[in-house]
């Protein structure tokens, strides 16, 4: 017998949220200022966010049964706080939706909600510049920090 999904009101600590998780979070921000990293601080001064802050690290359940990782967040990501919610995340999104509601979501709130059944996650949680893919000397370095 399948799992039943749970309601969509039902209220989840985000990933990045979660206390079992608040001492990786400063270290993943200690490991980004200590690498000196080629961080997007423009996108994140735009957003009024942050940028040595994973708030990116994950959001949903870190319970789920399912996870998604992405490469990075993009802009939207950093204005939103939420990651998977830009062009190519929408797409997985809406096919979630379509999965469980039989159509694309119609908006971002409905998109994020079906997501809180999963757990999502960057491999870097960070913005890039230019949006160039982080060297795997940098994706090495949060490896310990996503497992």
């Amino acid at each position: 017998m399948p799992t039943p999904h749970p309601p969509e009101h039902t209220v989840r600590v985000r990933g990045d949220q979660d206390p079992r998780i608040l001492d990786l979070l400063d270290a993943i921000e200690a490991e980004a200022i200590s690498a000196a990293l080629n961080v997007d601080v423009d996108a994140y001064a735009a957003s009024g966010q942050p940028w040595a802050t994973p708030v990116l690290l994950g959001s949903g359940s870190l319970d789920a049964p399912v996870g998604f990782f992405g490469r990075d967040p993009g802009r939207t990501e950093v204005e939103l706080r939420e990651p998977f919610v830009g062009r190519g995340g929408s797409i997985v999104r809406d096919a979630l939706h379509r999965a469980r509601h039989g159509r694309d979501a119609p908006n971002l709130h409905a998109r994020v909600a079906v997501g809180q059944a999963f757990f999502w996650a960057n491999t870097v949680p960070f913005k890039p510049i230019g949006n160039k893919a982080w060297s795997v000397r940098v994706k090495k370095r949060f490896v310990p920090h996503i497992r």
